[in-house]
Parts: structure tokens; sequence; C-alpha cells
């Protein structure tokens, strides 16, 4: 059974405010973890990850909710959040974006390459939305 994310509930993961305060740790990880190193493109990746979010909430062709799916797990992931307890067994679309999440944390994926996958599967979708 496929997990129903609307339109709505994915543009309200990028306006909440708890959703801001993560975006704000993410950066200053971010700047924080690059050290020594070159911060200025650690914070343009940042902020090209963050400006692919705004996007992927102006599409004109609604992802499927595998895609949708995946872009939730590849966000919380590129802002470095830790998934809380699994939802409760009659929450199917929290547990659809639980595993989906759970997923890319099992593959391995880090903060860095969830922003950089993040931002390429946003560009796939403008790219087919035109």
């Amino acid at each position: 059974m496929s997990a129903v994310i609307s339109n709505e509930e994915l543009k309200a993961i990028y306006e909440d405010a708890s959703t801001q305060q993560e975006v704000k740790t993410a950066i200053e990880n971010a700047v924080k973890s690059d050290e020594g190193h070159e911060t200025a493109a650690t914070q343009e990746k940042v902020l090209e990850f963050l400006k692919a979010s705004k996007a992927a909430t102006v599409l004109n062709k609604t992802p499927s909710n595998d895609t949708k799916l995946k872009l939730y797990a590849l966000y919380k992931q590129g802002l470095g959040a830790t998934p809380g307890p699994a939802p409760s067994m009659m929450d199917f679309t929290g547990k659809a974006k639980y595993k989906a999440w759970q997923n890319v944390i099992n593959e391995g994926v880090t903060s860095d390459d969830a922003q950089t996958q993040y931002v390429e599967l946003v560009k796939e979708l403008q790219a087919a939305d035109q």
C-alpha cells in the first residue's frame, strides 16, 4: 500500500517553523564541519540545497508518491536530522516517510551526499516539468 503525500503536506515540510530551525542548524553544521576548508563552497552547496527545496514545492507536475518519499528522505537526511521513534501502526503516511528515511540511512547516505542527490532529483523533476 503506497502512502499518499499531498502537495500541501510537501509544502508544509518546508514552511514549518521547526523545519526553518532545522535548516539553520544544517547550515551551521555544514560550516562547522568544513572549518579550515572552503567554507564558501560549503555554504554555496547548502544554499543550492535550500533553493532546490523551495523549487520542489512549485513544480507544475505533481511527482509520484515514491518520488515525494525520496524527496522527503533526502531532505531530512540532508538537514542532518535524526529520526525519532517509528510512527504508530495506523499512521500509514508517517510509516512510509519513516521507512523511506530509514532506507536512505541504511544505504549509508551522508548529509552531504543527500544534499547532492536531492538537488539532482529536483533538477530532473524541473526538466520533466518543462
